[in-house]
């Protein structure tokens, strides 16, 4: 017959071996996201070609940029980028420079 006691050091033991299989597969990431200001009034002002024409140019410079600093971009939706950075310097960065790109 089975313990109460038994029973706990399995659940513990295999709770242990789910922990270090979880282990292998963890990664540390920095997620950064992007959002085009004032999208909505260009689009406005200057139609929707102008408007998807910027927006692309927006992900281009920003996948660039971003790729140069470590980076992949995981998703765009309308004016918004999402990036996933193996560190948060290295997605601070990016972020500093795609900022300065799009202003100039």
């Amino acid at each position: 017959m089975v313990t109460h006691e038994e029973d706990i050091d399995a659940l513990l033991k295999a709770r242990a071996e789910i922990d270090d299989q979880l282990r292998k597969h963890k990664n540390t990431l920095t997620v950064l996201f992007t959002d085009v200001a004032g999208s909505t009034s260009f689009f406005e002002r200057n139609g929707d070609t102008a408007g998807l024409a910027m927006i692309h140019r927006h992900d281009e410079l920003a996948s660039g940029v971003f790729l140069a600093h470590g980076g992949r971009v995981d998703k765009t939706i309308g004016d918004s980028a999402m990036a996933e950075f193996p560190d948060a310097g290295s997605a601070v960065r990016a972020g500093v420079e795609s900022s300065a790109s799009s202003s100039s």
